[in-house]
């Protein structure tokens, strides 16, 4: 019996590790996007990530000019909490228009390709919002209009 006591206190200080790593990574997370954000306040930002089975999942952000030139790129690659965003420099002042195409760096994996994907896909729901003007009477807050 005691030997089951051990084994589940070593269970609970890993959980609790587990919490506190996550806790870290969630705010390493949010304090690059507040860093980006306001660095770059004219362009789109896009966040993707691609998770793995088994390898290494990958979290891809990308800042976008208003041109479609990607101002920055940083990545996080990892299976543990220990992982941080990383610059990736073959992405650095490519155009979105040519990403679209396929003309991906071939250095990147499968996984960095699907978060490419879909951070180039979040910044151009971004641009379409940014662009698109309301364009009814509900959408300007205007009453609707009676019926009788």
């Amino acid at each position: 019996m005691d030997h089951w006591s051990y084994l589940l206190g070593a269970f609970g200080v890993l959980w609790f590790m587990q919490i506190v790593g996550t806790a870290l990574q969630m705010r390493h997370y949010r304090r690059v996007l507040t860093e980006i954000t306001g660095t770059w306040q004219d362009g789109f930002v896009g966040v993707g990530n691609a998770r793995a089975k088994l390898g290494k999942g990958v979290i891809l952000i990308l800042v976008a000019s208003p041109d479609g030139s990607i101002r920055q790129a940083l990545a996080m690659r990892g299976r543990t909490v220990f992982a941080s965003f990383k610059p990736v420099p073959e992405l650095q002042h490519k155009n979105l228009r040519d990403l679209r195409m396929g003309n991906v760096p071939a250095t990147l994996s499968q996984g960095g390709r699907q978060a490419l994907e879909r951070a180039i896909s979040q910044i151009d729901q971004a641009a379409q919002r940014r662009a698109t003007p309301p364009t009814s009477d509900i959408e300007l807050g205007a009453p609707a209009p009676s019926l009788g």
